[in-house]
């Protein structure tokens, strides 16, 4: 069950990090606030529906107080996604532009690393 739930992590962070991060976010959050904020809010969402289905999974279902609870996570999640990207955005930027690429996909890796380090201390204990 917890390969499944770290499975079911993994892929909704990776549908709302990539999949659902519009062209138009991808090249202004480093700039303005707006499009780092709405990246955050599909992250919100992206990780409430991850979050509920690990509940489902593990037989919690969801109650009002469940909900909380995925909410809460989720926000969270949202917002450390939200300081961890408002920063690694504009070294990426510095660097891209300074064609700096090797140190581009460094920033770019550890940004993932710290994303994913929340995810499952936020799953491995449930």
């Amino acid at each position: 069950m917890f390969t499944l739930i770290i499975a079911v992590t993994l892929l909704f962070h990776w549908i709302g990090d990539f999949l659902l991060q519009t062209p138009w976010m991808r090249a202004n959050k480093s700039k303005h606030m707006l499009p780092l904020f709405l990246h955050s809010c599909v992250i919100f969402a992206t990780m409430l529906v991850a979050f509920a289905i690990i509940f489902l999974i593990m037989g919690k279902g969801i109650t009002w107080y469940n909900f909380s609870v995925i909410a809460v996570g989720s926000f969270i999640n949202a917002t450390t996604h939200c300081f961890i990207d408002g920063l690694s955005s504009k070294l990426t930027a510095q660097l891209y532009e300074r064609k700096d690429y090797q140190n581009f996909f460094n920033v770019i890796g550890f940004d993932q690393m710290l994303h994913l380090l929340i995810l499952i201390s936020m799953v491995v204990d449930q």
